[in-house]
């Protein structure tokens, strides 16, 4: 999922790997960290319209290693993954206390009228690995329509969205690996990762760990 690059000379870039591999979704925007809510919108657009039959959506960062084998035997552990469920919001970490900032020169920064009230969001998922049940995609996706835009796509979808549709967050507990320091260890020790997602410094942990996820490395609870 991509908007339009800021630096014309890279779109023909992405028309050839769209034209080579055909993993290219692109919206009608420039893709910079003001319009990420643009492009989280349109990845459950997209979803809702050319993946009606799919029971779960997964959304994730693309700085962000997902363990599909894991993932689906969570998923089927904890809601059924052959039958489904509905009114799902599942994220590997709530921000529950999360401070609006208006330092100018913060990265979250945002005005009074974007975001009129001070103090602390309502509690929202960290966007980079989250589990929607497909009804709620489709849910939100409408809801976007009629909801005045705000820029911070986390806060906007499962905050703000979450809240006019009536819906709960679920978490899941201790799958998600914040720490680049750790994420380097397994990759240096060649331990097979035992994280659902982790946030990696270079796109290049990311095949790294799923190398190792395949290969016959030992993970640390001594398990192949």
């Amino acid at each position: 999922m991509v908007g339009l690059p800021e630096q014309e000379s890279r779109q023909s870039a992405i028309e050839k790997e769209s034209a080579n591999k055909g993993d290219i979704v692109q919206g009608a925007f420039v893709d910079t960290y003001s319009n990420l809510t643009y492009k989280h919108i349109m990845a459950l657009r997209w979803a809702t319209r050319y993946c009606p039959s799919a029971k779960f959506v997964v959304k994730i960062d693309d700085d962000v290693y997902v363990d599909v084998w894991r993932l689906a035997d969570e998923i089927d552990r904890r809601f059924g993954l052959s039958v489904g469920t509905q009114h799902l919001i599942c994220c590997g970490h709530v921000f529950a206390n999360n401070t609006v900032y208006r330092d100018p020169q913060s990265k979250y920064y945002v005005t009074r009228s974007e975001w009129p009230r001070d103090g602390a969001y309502p509690p929202f998922c960290a966007g980079a690995a989250i589990l929607y049940s497909s009804d709620v995609v489709a849910k939100m996706d409408a809801e976007s329509q009629t909801t005045p835009y705000f820029r911070l796509d986390d806060v906007y979808v499962t905050a703000v969205l979450r809240q006019r549709l009536g819906l709960n967050m679920k978490v899941f507990e201790g799958k998600l690996e914040w720490r680049p320091n750790v994420v380097r260890r397994y990759i240096d020790a060649k331990t097979k990762p035992d994280f659902l997602f982790a946030l990696t410094a270079e796109p290049t942990q990311i095949l790294l760990l799923w190398q190792l996820r395949q290969s016959g490395a030992v993970s640390k609870d001594g398990g192949r």
